[in-house]
């Protein structure tokens, strides 16, 4: 999905009723300018796409795990993409 549309998705949420309560915290993190308020700003852009996206997300596990998906044991891998 280009990323214009994906930024549409956000700013959309973040602008709905659901979303805008979040406006305050990420105006705070915007005027920082530090790695970690960076990384808050990502998360909120990641999140806001995740939850008025069209779309899945695939991310890349970086640790070792095991999922019970319905009885059915799935082993993860760092380095995998999992939905």
């Amino acid at each position: 999905m280009p990323p214009r549309i994906q930024f549409t998705q956000l700013l959309d949420y973040y602008l709905s009723d659901q979303g805008k309560q979040h406006l305050p915290a990420i105006n705070k993190y915007a005027k920082m300018n530090t790695a970690e308020a960076d990384d808050k700003i990502l998360h909120y852009a990641m999140e806001g796409i995740r939850l008025n996206g069209t779309f899945g997300s695939y991310r890349e596990s970086q640790i070792h795990d095991t999922i019970n998906d319905n009885g059915r044991e799935v082993r993860i891998k760092p380095g995998d993409k999992v939905f």
